[in-house]
Parts: C-alpha cells; structure tokens; sequence
C-alpha cells in the first residue's frame, strides 16, 4: 500500500525520527500501512490522513505502541476515541444517505440554488400548480413530500393556495431524518 504524501514524515516527526534509515523507513511505511487499515475498518470507510484530525492522531499513536510493542494495549487506551470516531462517521454517512441530491419545483427557480446541504429555500410562482420532484442520495431512503401539510408524490403536481405555500421534503435513511424546506409564493 502506498502512503498519502506526507504521512510518512508527519510520523517520524511525531516520533521524534530525525535521521535516514531506508529499511527503519520500509519497516516503519508497513506499520503506518497496518494502522490505516486498522483505523478504517473501525470507522468503516477510508479516512484522510493527511490533514489534522482524529483519524491522524489516532495513527500516531497506533504507530507509537506498534513500535513499543505495545499494540495490545491501543484498543484499550483509545477505545473511547476509536467510537467517537466510528459513531462520527455512522452519523456522516447517515446524514449523507438522508440527502436529497436534487429537488425541483416545476421551473420555479429556487433561492438559493439547491445544494444538499442546504435545508431551506425561497420560490415564486404564478402557476396554479408545479410538479415537484425529490431525488434521495440514496436509492433506499425514504421520501415524504407535503405541501401545507397535504401529501404529495414526487413526481406528482402540487397545487398552490394564494400567498406562501410551505412544501416540505423530508428524507428518511436508517435512524436519520432530514427535512428540506421551501416557501412557494403564489
């Protein structure tokens, strides 16, 4: 496995490695490799080692007891910070999974643009109806789309009352539930 660029210096730094020893290097790469894969299989996904962050720092130390001959010992000492960092993951992706990733209203133009990350958004109509349409991240989530409180399908035509028109979409994946919302003016 090759190393991210940089990892491989940020844990001789860490360990205090100043001098070049290409087999302390070889040996030291497999160590870092070990603890990489160790790290995200706890967290369940690939994480980044090369920015500051839990998963960098719990390398370090993974690293450190690996060559102290202490690896026995990680788990033990740094079982709390190895299931803040798999329940912060668990959320992250339950939260991406509970997405939209695109949602229309007819033509309306929606302020501000949709992005997944955003939850609540402005539009103006002079239609008696749009067709509303949601799209889930994940295929499997659930979608629930009201408007002024009346359940619409996606895919399906919304008809607008005079003045705001609240719709709201929201997506359920797993235990996470998001809710988008927009204010049709008509």
């Amino acid at each position: 496995m090759a190393l991210p660029t940089g990892v491989l210096a940020a844990v001789k730094n860490y360990l205090d490695i100043t001098w070049t020893d290409d087999a302390g290097d070889t040996k030291l790469s497999g160590i870092i490799a070990r603890g990489m894969t160790y790290i995200d299989g706890v967290a369940g996904s690939a994480m980044d080692y090369t920015i500051e962050g839990k998963p960098l720092e719990l390398l370090l130390d993974y690293v450190r007891y690996a060559r102290s001959n202490a690896l026995d010992e990680f788990q033990g000492n740094y079982l709390h910070e190895l299931l803040s960092l798999q329940h912060a993951q668990m959320v992250a992706s339950g939260i991406a999974g509970a997405s939209l990733s695109a949602l229309t209203i007819g033509t309306l133009t929606l302020t501000p643009t949709f992005a997944a990350g955003t939850y609540e958004y402005t539009a103006a109509t002079a239609n008696a109806s749009d067709v509303i349409t949601a799209t889930a991240a994940k295929s499997i989530a659930e979608i629930l789309i009201t408007v002024n409180d009346v359940a619409v399908e996606s895919g399906e035509a919304a008809t607008w009352d005079e003045g705001d028109n609240i719709v709201k979409v929201s997506v359920t994946y797993g235990a996470v539930e998001l809710t988008y919302l927009v204010v049709v003016s008509r």
